[in-house]
């Protein structure tokens, strides 16, 4: 007969020894998810903020051009709200007045005061709802986009010669004084109209981010068409313009006794949890082969015995 092999020792590996075992992965994990998150930070940070905003680095903002005519000595005031523009015009002997509404947070009356503030305005990439407020004789027809030539009287957009980006056109129907560039194939869709008492319609919005300002004649349209005065007033509207009509807020629409049965809810986890752990005790690593007696074992027995009956 074949003796039986020796019986081996089984030992529970300790707490120390398993974590020796795994520093190094759980290092290079924790390594591998800080350069995750820096990069999504580094990303998400390059893609925050508003669109043509001014102080926006992003590709999307409009920061450098707002550098450059401010290093040209324009006095660009940014504001963000009707009352805040009215005062920058005011202040200000010879003014451009910069309007971008892409939500329609004005209506028409405060439409037509803001645009009544400077005596030139460049009114960009308005909607259909401006138009009629505005220029009733303009219409937005679609998209135009690619490298388009200026073929136009206008000061602006002749020096520029030729722009490159996207946006939207306009057809010029009952204006005969207005004045198209930009047209793209059909001459009767122009990205840039100039109306008669200083309003200008830009609908090719891309020309003046940081990400299409060196292209082409961007930079030229941009600074000869906003950099013609002393001043410059960058006019976004938000909220502020809304006033009373401003939609309610979480907090205002949340009951007074949400908050404080929020707050007890997570007192009572916290405080269930406290209990249960100390309910069950501690951890308690121990070394295999266990000795047990067999009194122990037997009693043990008996008592499951017992309970299932």
């Amino acid at each position: 007969m074949t003796a039986a092999p020796p019986a081996q020792r089984v030992v529970t590996p300790t707490l120390r020894r398993t974590a020796r075992r795994w520093s190094f992965w759980v290092g290079a994990v924790v390594v591998a998810m800080l350069i995750a998150l820096a990069g999504i930070l580094v990303t998400g940070t390059a893609q925050d903020g508003q669109y043509l905003e001014a102080d926006n680095p992003a590709p999307a903002g409009a920061m450098a051009l707002v550098e450059v005519l401010r290093d040209q000595g324009v006095d660009v005031v940014v504001t963000g709200s009707l009352a805040d523009t009215e005062d920058a015009v005011g202040d200000a002997d010879d003014a451009t007045l910069l309007l971008y509404d892409p939500a329609l947070i004005l209506d028409d009356a405060k439409l037509r005061q803001a645009t009544e503030l400077a005596g030139t305005v460049v009114l960009v990439d308005p909607s259909f709802t401006q138009l009629q407020t505005l220029a009733p004789g303009l219409a937005p027809t679609g998209d135009v986009e690619g490298t388009l030539r200026a073929d136009c009287d206008v000061p602006a957009a002749d020096r520029a010669g030729t722009i490159a980006a996207e946006g939207t056109a306009y057809r010029i129907i009952d204006e005969p004084d207005a004045v198209g560039c930009f047209a793209e194939q059909d001459p009767e869709r122009y990205g840039l109209v100039a109306l008669p008492g200083g309003l200008t319609v830009l609908g090719i919005p891309d020309a003046l981010t940081n990400e299409f300002i060196t292209r082409e004649g961007n930079a030229a349209l941009a600074l000869n068409l906003l950099g013609a005065e002393d001043t410059l007033v960058w006019y976004l509207p938000t909220v502020e313009d809304l006033g009373d009509d401003a939609p309610p807020s979480l907090g205002d629409i949340t009951p007074p006794w949400v908050l404080p049965s929020i707050g007890l809810l997570v007192l009572a986890a916290v405080a269930a949890a406290v209990w249960r752990g100390r309910r069950l005790g501690p951890l308690v690593v121990e070394n295999l082969p266990v000795v047990v007696k067999s009194s122990e074992t037997m009693q043990g027995r008996a008592r499951l015995y017992a309970r299932s009956s």
